[in-house]
C-alpha cells in the first residue's frame, strides 16, 4: 500500500513504530468523518515530499473504520478508470491511491481520463458514502497548480479543476504535511521513545531538524551515503537520477546504467583512478557494489530488485533508487542537462513505456534522429505511427511517407488518410482524390472522404461531378450536402436543380435554407414569388428571409423597397433588425444610457438594487466610451464614479489611465481606497504599470508587498524586474523558481535578454535551463546561438545530435532498413 520499510531494530520485524499524532492529522479526520455521513464522495490529498509520513497519515485515519467500511487499491490508471466509469464501487470503500503521480502516468499522460472520472464520481450526489485518499509530492503539485503560460501542453488541467475545488464544506481537498516535527509531536516522540528504540534513535540523531520520520524512512542514511560515496559511485547516481527525470521507470537494468555512467565521470580524476580500476570496468562493478548493501534496515541507494519469496526472476538484474534519494537528487540536477553519453546509452534500454518517454525527451530537446532510431527500433505500429507524425510536423513528408507506410497495410484506411494528406500538400490534387476514391472503396459507410472528395472536386471546378456526390451524402443525411447540392447547381446554371434542392432543405427545417431560397428566387428575378415567401415565413415566426429581401434590395440599390420592407419587419416585431439591414448590419448597437439622477428616483420602492445597477453599467459603458476615444480627462472621473458605486472593472482601468496620464496621486489615492481583500491583485497590476515606466525599484516594492498580502511571486515578473535592476543571481534564482513551479518562459525571456546584451556564454546558458525546464523551442534558440542563422531552416528538419550540433538530411527509409532483419 505504500508504506516505507521501517527500521527493523525491534521485534516484530517489518511491524511499524508508534504513530505520532501532528497537526494534519486532525485536518484528516474531518474528512473522514465527512465522508461517513454524506452521500457525495470525499476526496482528500496529503502534499509533502518524499518520507515525510503521507501514507502512514492515511492508513492512521482510516484503519478504525468500522465494517462493512474496506480498502480498495487499484492496479493502475486503467483499472480505476475502468471501475470509477463503471460505477460498480460499493458504498463505505475507501479508494487508496498512493503516490497520484503513479496513476497519472509518465508526463501526465493519462491524467485527463483520471481526472474527468474522479471528477464525475466526486459530483455524484448518491455514489456515496465514499473516500478517496491521495498524496502527491511537493514539485508536482506545484506543477499540478500553476496554470502554464498560453499555447504550451497543459495535461494538469483536469487534475487542477479536481484539487482546486471544494467539498462540501468550506474545506481545501489539500491538505499539506509539515516536513518535520513540531514542538507538540517532539514532545510526543521523547513519551514513546521510551518503550521504541527506533524513535529513540531518531530522536538523538534528528531532534535537533526535526526530520523524525525521514530518519525512520532510512532516507536520510541514503542521501549521506551519497554524499561520502567516490566520484564514480556518485556518476552512476547521477545517471540514474537523470533517467527517472527524463522519463525511465523505476527499474533500470545495468547495461544502460554502466554506459550512461560513463558520461559522468570526470575526465581529470578517472585519469587519477588506480589502473586496476579503470580496466575491465572495475569501477562500475565496484560502484553498484557499494550502493547494493542495505543500511539502517532499507536498501542500498541503488539496490537491486529482489523477487519475492517462491518466485524467479527473468531476465538481466535491475536495480532501484529509493523515492526521497531520487527525489533529492532530482531537485539537485533540475536543470542539468545529461551529457551526450546518456542519449547514446539509451540503445541499452529495453522497456518500451521507459524507450518512449525517452524519445518524448529527445524530441522536446530536438534529437530527432535519436528519436526516430528508437522508435525504428521498436518497430511496433504505434512507434512507427508516431515516427511518421513526428516526421510530418518538421514537413519532412519523404520521412512521414516511409513512417507510415511501414507502420500500416496498403489498404489500411489511416495509411490512405495520411496519404491523401501528404498528396494536397505536395500540390498533388490528382494523388489525393485517389486516396479518397480508395477510402470510399475500403469502408463504404465512411462519409468523411466522400466530403474531402467532394470539396475537392468544386475547388478544381468540376461542380458536375462534386454534385454527384452531394447528391450521395444527401442521401445519407449529411446536413450540409442540399446546400452543396444548390450551390453545384448555380455554378452550373441549373436554376431549378438549385431550387428544388433549396426546398428539399426547407422541408427538412435545416437553418438558412429559407434564406438561400430567397436568394435563388432573386437571382432568377422572382422579386414577387420571394416576398410572398418571405412574408409567409414572417408569418410562421421567421424573420430571416424577409431580412434577406431588404438587404438584397439595399444591395441592389433599390432603397426604397429596401425601406418597404425593413417596414414590414418592424410591423412584425422586429425594429432593431430592421434597422441594422438598413444601416448594413444586424446587430442593433447600445441603448442610450439614461440620465443618472433619473435612474436614482424613487429608489425606496423595491427597484433600488436593479436601479444601481443600470447606473453602474451606464458609467461603465460611458467611461470605456470616451477611454476608446482617447479622452482620459472624462474617462478618469467616470470611473472614479463607477468605482463608487461598486463596479467590479473600475480599480484595474482606474489604475491605467492613472499611470498613462502621470496621475502619482490619484494612484496612491487608488491603493488607499481599495478594500484589503481586492489590494493584492490591484498591487500586481500597479507592479506591472511601474515596470512600463521604468520604475524598476517602485515595482519591486509592490511586488513584496503584494506577496507579504497573501499574493505568490511571480517568479516571471521578478525575473525581468532583477535583471533590469542588475542582479544577474537574483534573475536567475527566480527564473529557476518558475521552473519549479512549471513556468519555462522566464528562462526564455533571460535568455533572450542576456543574448540582447552580448552575453552569449550566459544567454547559452539559460537556452539550457529553458529546454531543461520543458521548452521544446529553446534548443532551436541554442542551436542558432552556437552554430548561426543560416543553419535555422536545417536544423527546424532534422535536428542536432546529442552533442547539440546540427545533422544534416537524413532518412527514415534508410533508418527502417537498419532495423530490418
Amino acid at each position: 500500500m505504500g508504506f516505507t520499510q521501517p527500521s527493523p531494530l525491534t521485534e516484530p520485524p517489518g511491524s511499524c513504530p508508534p504513530y505520532v499524532r501532528r497537526v494534519h492529522d486532525d485536518k484528516l479526520a474531518a474528512f473522514v468523518a465527512r465522508a461517513q455521513e454524506q452521500q457525495q464522495p470525499v476526496l482528500v490529498c496529503l502534499i509533502a515530499d518524499s518520507s515525510t509520513g503521507k501514507t502512514r497519515a492515511l492508513w492512521e485515519a482510516v484503519k478504525d473504520l468500522p465494517a462493512p467500511w474496506r480498502v480498495w487499491v487499484p492496479s493502475g490508471s486503467d483499472n480505476l478508470v475502468t471501475v470509477l466509469a463503471s460505477r460498480t464501487l460499493a458504498p463505505r470503500t475507501v479508494v487508496w491511491l498512493d503516490d497520484l503521480q503513479v496513476f497519472l502516468g509518465p508526463d501526465g499522460r493519462d491524467a485527463r481520463s483520471v481526472a474527468e472520472r474522479l471528477h464525475e464520481t466526486l459530483q455524484d450526489p448518491f455514489l456515496g458514502p465514499l473516500l478517496l485518499v491521495t498524496t502527491l509530492h511537493c514539485d508536482l503539485c506545484e506543477r499540478i497548480l500553476s496554470t502554464p503560460p498560453p499555447h504550451t501542453n497543459d495535461p494538469y488541467h483536469t487534475v487542477r479543476r479536481v484539487l482546486k475545488s471544494r467539498t462540501v464544506e468550506p474545506a481545501d481537498r489539500k491538505i499539506r504535511l509539515l516536513e518535520t516535527f513540531d514542538q507538540g509531536a517532539l514532545d510526543e516522540t521523547r513519551r514513546l521513545a521510551a518503550t521504541d528504540p527506533r524513535l529513540r534513535q531518531a530522536l538523538d540523531a534528528e531532534e535537533a531538524s526535526g526530520r523524525i520520520p525521514q530518519f525512520l524512512a532510512g532516507s536520510l542514511e541514503q542521501v549521506s551515503r551519497y554524499e561520502r560515496a567516490s566520484f564514480q559511485t556518485q556518476a552512476v547516481l547521477h545517471a540514474v537520477a537523470d533517467a527517472y527525470r527524463l522519463g525511465h521507470r523505476k527499474e533500470i537494468g545495468l547495461d544502460f546504467t554502466k554506459a550512461a555512467a560513463a558520461g559522468y565521470v570526470d575526465r581529470h580524476r578517472w585519469e587519477l583512478l588506480p589502473a586496476e580500476l579503470r580496466e575491465h570496468d572495475a569501477w562500475f562493478t565496484r560502484a553498484i557494489d557499494e550502493m547494493s548493501w542495505s543500511c539502517l534496515g532499507v536498501p542500498g541507494p541503488f539496490a537491486p530488485v529482489v523477487a519475492p519469496p517462491g518466485e524467479v526472476r527473468i531476465g538481466p538484474p535491475v536495480h532501484v533508487m529509493p523515492d526521497y534519494l531520487s527525489q533529492h537528487l532530482r531537485n539537485d540536477r533540475f536543470l542539468q542537462p545529461a551529457p551526450a553519453r546518456f542519449w547514446s546509452a539509451c540503445e541499452h534500454v529495453t522497456d518500451p513505456e521507459s524507450i518512449h518517454a525517452l524519445i518524448r525527451s529527445a524530441d522536446q530537446r530536438g534529437m530527432f534522429l535519436l528519436g526516430a532510431r528508437l522508435r525504428a527500433r521498436l518497430g511496433d505500429r504505434d512507434s512507427l505511427a508516431e515516427l511518421g507524425q513526428a516526421r510530418y510536423q518538421v514537413r519532412d513528408h519523404d520521412g512521414a511517407s516511409a513512417a507510415w507506410n511501414a507502420a500500416y497495410g496498403d489498404s489500411d484506411p489511416k495509411l490512405l488518410w495520411h496519404r491523401a494528406d501528404l498528396m494536397l500538400r505536395r500540390g498533388r490534387t490528382d494523388g489525393a482524390q485517389a486516396a479518397w476514391r480508395a477510402l470510399m472503396l475500403a469502408d463504404p459507410d465512411d462519409d468523411h472522404a466522400l466530403v474531402f472528395l467532394a470539396h475537392s472536386l468544386v475547388c478544381e471546378g468540376n461542380h458536375l461531378a462534386a454534385r454527384d456526390l452531394w447528391a450521395i451524402a444527401e442521401g445519407r443525411g449529411i446536413p450540409y450536402a442540399n446546400h452543396k447540392i444548390v450551390e453545384a447547381c448555380e455554378q452550373l446554371g441549373d436554376r431549378s436543380g438549385a431550387e428544388n434542392a433549396a426546398h428539399a432543405d426547407l422541408a427538412a427545417g435545416r437553418q438558412g435554407a429559407a434564406d438561400r431560397l430567397v436568394e435563388i428566387m432573386v437571382r432568377k428575378g422572382e422579386w414577387t414569388a420571394a416576398e410572398t415567401f418571405a412574408k409567409a415565413a414572417l408569418e410562421r415566426g421567421a424573420a430571416r428571409p424577409m431580412a434577406s429581401i431588404a438587404r438584397l434590395r439595399r444591395e441592389a440599390g433599390d432603397l426604397t423597397g429596401a425601406a418597404a420592407a425593413a417596414a414590414v419587419l418592424a410591423d412584425h416585431g422586429y425594429p432593431d433588425l430592421a434597422a441594422g439591414v438598413l444601416a448594413g448590419h444586424t446587430d442593433s448597437g447600445p441603448a442610450p444610457g439614461l440620465p443618472p439622477a433619473a435612474l436614482l428616483e424613487g429608489g425606496n420602492d423595491g427597484r433600488g438594487p436593479a436601479l444601481r445597477h443600470a447606473l453602474r453599467t451606464n458609467l461603465e459603458d460611458r467611461a470605456d466610451a470616451a477611454d476608446l476615444a482617447g479622452d482620459a480627462a472624462t474617462a478618469v472621473p467616470l470611473w472614479w464614479q463607477a468605482l463608487a458605486q461598486g463596479s467590479g472593472l473600475a480599480s484595474r482601468q482606474l489604475l491605467r489611465l492613472l499611470h498613462i496620464t502621470g496621475d502619482s496621486q490619484g494612484v496612491d489615492r487608488l491603493l488607499r481606497e481599495t478594500p484589503r481583500q481586492e489590494l493584492p491583485l490591484l498591487l500586481t497590476e500597479h507592479s506591472h504599470w511601474l515596470e512600463l515606466g521604468k520604475n524598476l525599484h517602485g515595482a519591486l516594492v509592490a511586488w513584496r508587498t503584494a506577496e507579504q498580502a497573501g499574493i505568490p511571486a511571480d517568479a516571471f515578473s521578478l525575473t525581468r524586474l532583477y535583471h533590469g535592476l542588475g542582479d544577474s543571481s537574483k534573475a536567475k534564482d527566480s527564473a529557476d523558481l518558475a521552473a519549479r513551479r512549471g513556468d519555462y518562459s522566464a528562462w526564455m525571456w533571460l535568455a533572450r535578454a542576456l543574448q540582447a546584451d552580448g552575453l552569449s556564454d550566459h544567454a547559452q546558458r539559460a537556452w539550457t535551463c529553458a529546454s531543461e525546464a520543458g521548452s521544446h523551442t529553446a534548443w532551436l534558440n541554442l542551436a542558432v546561438l552556437r552554430h548561426g542563422q543560416h543553419h535555422e531552416a536545417d536544423l527546424r528538419r532534422w535536428g542536432v545530435d546529442e552533442y547539440g550540433r546540427p545533422v544534416g538530411p537524413w532518412s527514415v527509409a534508410s533508418l527502417l532498413a537498419e532495423q530490418a532483419p
